[in-house]
Order: C-alpha cells, then sequence, then structure tokens
C-alpha cells in the first residue's frame, strides 16, 4: 500500500482534468450525451427509412422534405415573404389614405371611421394623426401614387407567386406578358 501512496510530485502538482472523487467532469458528461444523442437519432433516421418502406404517410413526408430542399425552399420562402412584405407598404397606405379621403377633414370622424372598421390603439391614432396632416390635393395625389405603386407591386407579387408555385411544382418557369406593352406599342404606331 505504501507504493500507491508514493507519488510522482509533479504530477500530483498538475491540476487533473476530473475531480479528486473520481466522477466525471462535466466537459465528459457532456460529451457522453451529445454522444448517446447522436446514436440516438442514428438510430430513429433508420427506423424512419424502415417505415418509409411500410406507410405511404411516411414516405410522402420524406418526398415533400427531399423536393423541398431540391426547390430551395427556405430561399423561396424568404423571397416571397419579402415581396409581401414589399406589397403590403403601399397598400397601408392606400387604405389610410383612402380612409382619410372618405373620412372626410374632421378628425372625430377620421378616428370614428379607423374605429369602426376594427382598427384600434396605435395603429387607430396614426391613421387619424396621418390624415390630420394632409390636405385636399395632397390628399388625393398621394392617393393616386399609393394607387400606382399598389398596382405596380401587386404585379411583381403575382409574378412571384407564379414564379414560386412553377418552382414547387418543377415546371418552367416563363416569362408573364405584360398587359401594358400592347397598349403602349399600339399607341406610338397611331
Amino acid at each position: 500500500m505504501e507504493a500507491a501512496d508514493e507519488s510522482d510530485p509533479e504530477e500530483s502538482a498538475a491540476p487533473s482534468a476530473q475531480p479528486v472523487s473520481g466522477a466525471p467532469s462535466r466537459r465528459a458528461a457532456v460529451e457522453g450525451r451529445v454522444v448517446a444523442a447522436q446514436a440516438r437519432a442514428r438510430r430513429l433516421a433508420e427506423r424512419a427509412q424502415d417505415e418509409r418502406a411500410h406507410h405511404v404517410s411516411v414516405d410522402v413526408a420524406f418526398e415533400m422534405v427531399d423536393r423541398d430542399a431540391d426547390a430551395g425552399g427556405e430561399i423561396i420562402a424568404g423571397a416571397l415573404a419579402y415581396r409581401i412584405f414589399i406589397w403590403l407598404l403601399p397598400f397601408a397606405l392606400t387604405v389610410v389614405l383612402g380612409l382619410a379621403l372618405v373620412a372626410g377633414r374632421t378628425q372625430g370622424s377620421i378616428a370614428d371611421l379607423v374605429s369602426d372598421a376594427g382598427i384600434t390603439g396605435f395603429v387607430a391614432t396614426s391613421v387619424a394623426e396621418a390624415a390630420d396632416g394632409t390636405s385636399g390635393w395632397a390628399l388625393v395625389t398621394g392617393l393616386v401614387v399609393a394607387v400606382v405603386v399598389l398596382l405596380y407591386q401587386t404585379s411583381a407579387l403575382l409574378r412571384a407567386v407564379r414564379a414560386v408555385t412553377a418552382l414547387a411544382w418543377e415546371l418552367p418557369v416563363t416569362r408573364v406578358p405584360s398587359p401594358t406593352r400592347p397598349v403602349f406599342c399600339s399607341s406610338r404606331g397611331s
């Protein structure tokens, strides 16, 4: 037993990776849990692949995930969300200016109209203040510009939805014919 008590003084001075009690360190415990979780994930993936052959619903789920990854679904979804957000800006402006035009020029009637439309709180206050700060021709001009921008952004959103649908169904993405080109071309020739 005396030989076991004797140890090299340099080894005893160096800090050990494990506590003196012999219990594993936190790092070793975490690494053990990670390895166990990875092994469990592999077993579940193998089981899911086995079930894929026996259940059509599991196969459909795998096919959806594969198609989404092949088509770049995350990027496409982000692009579509961006288009929707950009469309909402002129839409909101058109609604606010339209409400201001319909409500007339009194602060009370604008607030009542906004409240009757179901818009409450900060949005209602913002709409009433924005409508109060515009005058007759500025309101009409702003509404006309907002409608033109809304129409343009609606066209862009519909083109994006068409392209996303084509990509999702693995169809060729074709160019949408512009409805304004024939009008402009025929007016120049006359």
